[in-house]
């Protein structure tokens, strides 16, 4: 692996450059996975104004712009502050 591929990675395990993101339908959340050399590293995101970092590529993706358009049940979408937002 590059050192250009590792540079955004600030943890305590190196990543390997495998990285991947399963993006929900009905709920404003984001999983992702790093993939280290002994396992997969979880992280998620789960309020719409959140932003995945994609640090492999250098680049941060607002979950507003992931779900640009989508209409969500009032009771699905929240913000950092909890409350919810229509």
């Amino acid at each position: 692996m590059g050192a250009e591929q590792s540079a955004g990675y600030h943890g305590s395990e190196k990543s390997n450059g495998e990285n991947f993101s399963l993006i929900e339908q009905s709920t404003p959340t984001v999983a992702s996975y790093r993939r280290t050399d002994q396992q997969f590293i979880p992280a998620g995101c789960e309020q719409i104004d959140a932003v995945v970092p994609l640090s492999e590529v250098g680049v941060d993706l607002p979950l507003t712009e992931i779900y640009q358009g989508t209409n969500f049940p009032p009771d699905a979408v929240e913000s950092d502050e909890g409350n919810t937002q229509r």
